[in-house]
């Protein structure tokens, strides 16, 4: 990742209906990636260098605009066209309550943990509408030809079709082993 003043390029691979994109993201040095996707502000996201790595989509020389609306999901990734396989994702040490939950979207399937409020559920952190993108950790993504484990997905949750939580877990106190729902 190259660094300048405040800001970070970081690598991050986009999926929309009919594209799968690669880009550096030029982010603020201290934001998530779903901090530059939730930016309302700003409904087109920038990424330099795009690679179209499935799909169609006719790219020239220079920055790209994805409208946030089109996305379904994006990722972090290693490098501009790394392979993304279906190997482990990072442990999951949660010090938050938590669930696991299942979502539909776009052809896709993805399962991960969200973060909840105490006693929260994750269907409630859908239903926020102040931000596009909600973040899952620890996430298997199937469908469209694809089976992915990866560490970090920020979910579109207006392209989500359906919606299940699995389970939830509270956390009783940090470090404490929680209790299923």
């Amino acid at each position: 990742m190259e660094h300048f003043e405040n800001r970070i390029l970081r690598p991050i691979r986009v999926f929309t209906e009919g594209a799968t994109l690669d880009g550096l993201l030029n982010a603020h040095l201290d934001w998530r990636t779903q901090d530059e996707l939730n930016i309302a502000g700003r409904p087109m996201l920038t990424i330099s260098s795009p690679l179209v790595v499935e799909g169609t989509m006719r790219l020239s020389q220079g920055p790209l605009q994805i409208n946030k609306s089109a996305i379904l999901f994006a990722t972090e990734i290693p490098d501009l066209g790394a392979e993304l396989g279906s190997g482990t994702s990072e442990p999951f040490t949660a010090k938050f309550d938590h669930s696991v939950i299942r979502l539909e979207l776009g052809g896709y399937d993805i399962e991960g943990y969200v973060y909840t409020t105490r006693n929260g559920d994750a269907m409630t952190r859908l239903n926020l509408a102040s931000h596009p993108f909600i973040a899952l950790t620890m996430t298997t993504i199937t469908g469209r030809g694809i089976e992915l484990r990866l560490p970090f997905v920020a979910v579109n949750r207006f392209h989500v079709v359906a919606a299940q939580e699995l389970f939830g877990i509270s956390m009783m106190e940090e470090g404490a082993a929680g209790s299923a729902s």
